[in-house]
């Protein structure tokens, strides 16, 4: 116990020497009678340095530490070390079994939530996550565990008192079912561009400072191709993936009946991705990997670069899907609408999809508005209209 000795000063030292160099350097008589010459050292001593060595006990909380042992003989100062590990344990569904845990690279929505045994047929989740406390007391069988989902560790991120805002948000403000269905497609395989398969978004990060929060957040999100908004009190993500339109603007409900369109210029339309992301066969240094539209290259007769980082990238696969998406929004995504409408335009929602109309454009009139008093056999049209190769008990569609 140190604390006795604490604050640790005035101390008093005391040398003694193991081994004579030799018996020269001792005047006087041994003290056992015999003559023989020894006993007392006469020299010149300083010394150069104290080290104290405390051995005790230490705990390293919140923290994962290794110990290593080699020889001063082959190493005349430390070597430089490197690690693979698997990192923080976070919360995950209870019906989530990790890639880990299952012994492939497929996650599965299997697990009862209840005893936590494979199912293999999906379960429906009822928003608990492991390590929730169920009926006053947590199961036995209820843990964090470790994952490389971004979505869940974007969750730990949230939540987390020790390293991340769990002091400031409760999991309550997390609108977790949108990150829910994130889970899920990045968990989907994809071919990895070498005959196999692959989840389509991992998160493999060592974050090595501390860093703005908003930073981070966002840092994470662009892994799944992702944005973070606040609406209805809630915290809430969306992703940039394939979805069905949820509205539909025609020229008869903007104001005015009118689109206003602009283009993305020239320099804006990248046909050169230089990515950047974290190589495991190069002991995880980062690496550049460059994709490019040689159609895209060729028609505009010049090189327009576009340097990006993949953050948390340890698959080639991903980093050249990433590169992939930017140069498909770069080249194909090249034109921009807006409008005004009504109260109907609150039903919206960032990263929502919508069908757009406009006969002005077209040259088809396709749209239109219908009268409120329409019944469920006779539908009011705002205008006359002439339906093609109409004829009798012909049927024909209305959205």
């Amino acid at each position: 116990n140190l604390k006795e000795l604490q604050p640790l000063q005035d101390w008093k030292v005391r040398i003694k020497r193991l081994s004579p160099e030799t018996a020269e350097d001792y005047i006087g008589p041994l003290p056992d009678g015999s003559g023989e010459v020894g006993g007392t050292l006469v020299a010149n001593a300083r010394v150069k340095f104290v080290e104290a060595i405390i051995e005790e006990k230490f705990k390293y909380p919140l923290s994962a530490y290794a110990v290593t042992t080699f020889s001063a003989e082959d190493f005349p100062s430390p070597p430089e070390r490197a690690y693979h590990i698997r990192g923080k344990k976070v919360k995950v569904p209870t019906n989530y079994i990790t890639r880990e845990e299952a012994g492939s690279n497929q996650a599965k929505y299997t697990r009862n939530i209840t005893s936590g045994v494979d199912t293999n047929s999906y379960q429906v989740w009822n928003g608990t996550f492991r390590g929730d406390t169920v009926g006053g007391t947590a199961a036995a069988n209820i843990k964090k565990v470790y994952t490389n989902n971004p979505a869940w560790i974007l969750y730990d991120i949230l939540i987390d008192k020790d390293v991340g805002l769990g002091n400031f948000l409760e999991e309550s403000d997390i609108d977790k079912y949108s990150l829910y269905k994130i889970a899920r497609y990045c968990d989907e395989l994809v071919p990895d561009g070498k005959g196999g398969e692959e989840p389509r978004f991992t998160a493999n990060v060592y974050l090595q400072k501390q860093t703005e929060a908003y930073k981070v957040i966002k840092d994470l999100s662009s892994i799944f191709r992702g944005m973070m908004y606040w609406i209805d009190g809630e915290i809430t993500f969306v992703q940039d993936s394939f979805k069905e339109p949820v509205y539909t603007f025609t020229n008869g409900n903007v104001v005015d009946g009118l689109f206003s369109y602009t283009s993305t210029g020239q320099r804006a339309r990248s046909n050169q991705i230089n990515i950047t992301w974290n190589n495991p066969l190069e002991s995880f240094k980062q690496t550049v990997l460059t994709v490019e539209d040689t159609a895209h290259i060729l028609k505009q007769k010049r090189l327009i670069p576009k340097n990006i980082v993949a953050f948390g990238c340890t698959s080639e696969g991903q980093a050249q899907r990433a590169a992939r998406w930017h140069l498909i929004t770069d080249t194909k995504e090249t034109e921009m609408v807006a409008f005004e409408t009504g109260i109907n335009g609150s039903y919206l929602r960032p990263g929502d999809f919508i069908n757009i109309q406009d006969h002005h454009r077209d040259g088809l009139v396709a749209s239109g508005r219908v009268s409120s008093a329409a019944l469920t056999t006779r539908i009011t049209l705002d205008r006359t209209v002439t339906l093609s190769n109409f004829s009798g008990n012909t049927s024909h569609i209305l959205y």
